[in-house]
């Protein structure tokens, strides 16, 4: 197995050599392993921060375009207050 990071002290042996163990126990038979440090992209975390971004931005614009929220902005001069509206997780 070879896995990258991007942050150098995941990448020292103590890290990899527990990390190593781990796998080694939980697949039941000796792993090899090698971590090298670098640059990563399109992470598992970087892929859910954008899949985030992507509801929250659908949760605003759904509730800008709302009818109703529409009629109390524009009778009452209302105004959403930025940040406060949170998409629903589902």
């Amino acid at each position: 197995l070879r896995l990258r990071v991007a942050d150098p002290l995941l990448g020292d042996a103590a890290h990899a050599d527990k990390l190593r163990a781990a796998l080694t126990q939980r697949f039941g038979r000796p792993v090899r392993l090698q971590v090298e440090v670098g640059a990563t992209s399109n992470t598992a975390a970087a892929q859910a921060s954008a899949q985030a971004q992507a509801r929250q931005q659908a949760a605003e614009q759904a509730f800008a375009a709302d009818p109703l929220v529409r009629t109390v902005m524009d009778r009452y001069g209302a105004s959403v207050v930025p940040g406060s509206v949170r998409a629903l997780d589902n």
